[in-house]
């Protein structure tokens, strides 16, 4: 029976060492793994790419040379990441650029082109920002840094920007958007905005990288972000949760884009129909322009208890259905929902309840999946929404603060655990391999001796290349590689 050839499907990109890029990657590698298909990289360079630094990008042109090679000879299929390979040419542009490769079937990634499916973003979810900036903070001078003029993704952004305005009755100004290149080196545009509007209480930016250059400019112009001015970006990248202030952004599943464009080719290839999807996106609000101590009056008033979890978890950790695997995260969402259920109903706290279900959650987990000072900075976020909400009920307010000390000492009891059980395997490591090289010394032979001298000694532990195990009943040494090899040394 011969053997079915496996799918050879392309994925074209730009700048893989960039985190959008890098997000994209690993959902289609997750994809490609799953449905055991081949996934060719070509990491080219953005078509006619104007960058920033001429003398690090003056030859960036010829990584495009890969896009030559592109053909039905050597793919079955073919996936173009628009957004990043056509940021700097038009539409029209682009759409000859996808035709170059018939009849080779292809799938577009971020923009649309009639004859080819699609996965793309939920543009609308610019409307959240700008939404959430008027609507929860009143805000009506409000800027926008858009990608670059032309650019496909960047026009669906903007423009839910423009309707997110005129339908909350603020007319549109153009002097108020400036272009950037979806690139962190902003600050040039971002100082033209505000030495144009100087009075601007709030600024999006249709991406979380160019916050980057935002950011620098307030620096530099002794702006706080946050509470002189309000900042959002778009995708939720790795960058959103490094500035500080934390940044309010759009959250887009970016892997699921790659995993999903993989999916729908392979189908597409099996079938001959593939299904243009649009993931969907949701707003994370963070610090840059976090809520008011009215505003979470106002949202527990609205009862609203688990909108306020989700905002605990989403600025540090993501919302529930990313983490939901582990069994301890969801315990901790539950109980948090259920002290914000009870104060937000104006109810007082039971803390011999919470005393027992915090004492029963940390006694069946030896491991907490999460770092434990990530998982403090939530406690305490929630405390400090808390006790906002309840600043006018003393009862629930000494309550909230005696159920959040006691969930921090048992973080604490946690993390001195772990740290005496490191301690103890880091003694116990030394010891052995003390004593192993001593026992090897002294019953080796000659060539065994040179093998595991002091110069050549073998670790255990996290960048070791072997692990050793002995048996006291046989008197054995196992040395086992890592590459595979087994290797016993009697003593």
């Amino acid at each position: 029976m011969t053997k079915q050839k496996r799918l050879q499907i392309g994925l074209m990109i730009h700048h893989l060492e960039n985190e959008y890029a890098s997000e994209i990657l690993k959902g289609a590698i997750a994809a490609a793994e799953e449905l055991d298909i081949n996934l060719i990289l070509l990491p080219g360079r953005g078509i006619n790419a104007v960058e920033d630094d001429e003398k690090y990008s003056i030859y960036d042109y010829q990584y495009n040379v890969i896009y030559n090679y592109v053909s039905t000879a050597n793919l079955d299929g073919l996936l173009v990441s628009v957004g990043t390979v056509g940021s700097y040419i038009s539409r029209d542009e682009m759409r000859k650029f996808l035709h170059s490769y018939d009849p080779l079937p292809l799938l577009t990634m971020e923009v649309e082109f009639p004859g080819y499916p699609c996965i793309r973003f939920n543009t609308d979810g610019m409307k959240l920002a700008v939404e959430h900036l008027i609507q929860r903070h009143g805000c009506r001078k409000i800027g926008y840094v858009s990608g670059p003029m032309g650019n496909q993704d960047a026009m669906d952004r903007l423009h839910c920007y423009r309707t997110a305005l005129e339908a909350n009755h603020i007319p549109y100004d153009c002097t108020k958007v400036v272009y950037g290149n979806f690139s962190e080196s902003s600050e040039e545009v971002v100082r033209e905005l505000l030495d144009m509007h100087p009075d601007l209480e709030a600024i999006c930016f249709a991406n979380d990288k160019m916050c980057i250059g935002g950011y620098n400019v307030f620096q530099e112009r002794g702006m706080r972000v946050g509470k002189d001015i309000l900042v959002t970006g778009f995708d939720d990248s790795e960058v959103a949760t490094s500035l500080k202030p934390m940044l309010t952004t759009v959250r887009t599943n970016i892997s699921s884009m790659g995993y999903q464009s993989v999916r729908e080719m392979v189908r597409l290839l099996q079938t001959g129909h593939a299904e243009s999807k649009t993931l969907d996106a949701r707003l994370i609000v963070r610090e840059s322009c976090d809520l008011t101590t009215e505003q979470i009056q106002e949202m527990a008033e609205n009862c609203a208890a688990e909108e306020i979890v989700n905002m605990i978890f989403n600025k540090y950790i993501g919302d529930l259905e990313t983490v939901a695997k582990t069994k301890f995260i969801e315990d901790v969402w539950t109980l948090v929902r259920e002290e914000f259920q009870t104060i937000c109903s104006r109810q007082i706290l039971d803390i011999p309840w919470f005393r027992q279900q915090l004492a029963q959650l940390f006694d069946r987990t030896d491991v907490i999946p999460v770092h434990v000072p990530l998982l403090k900075k939530i406690v305490t976020y929630a405390r400090y929404l808390a006790t906002q909400i309840c600043q006018h009920d003393k009862e629930n307010r000494l309550a909230v603060e005696q159920l959040h000390e006691m969930f921090l000492d048992h973080l604490l009891d946690y993390s001195m655990q772990q740290q005496y059980l490191l301690r103890t395997n880091l003694t116990y490591s030394n010891f052995l391999i003390s004593n192993i090289n001593k026992d090897m010394m002294i019953n080796s032979n000659d060539e065994e001796k040179k093998a595991f001298s002091p110069s050549s000694r073998i670790c255990i532990g996290s960048t070791s290349r072997a692990v050793i195990s002995t048996c006291s009943t046989s008197r054995w040494y196992t040395i086992s590689m890592k590459s595979g090899s087994c290797r016993r040394i009697s003593i």
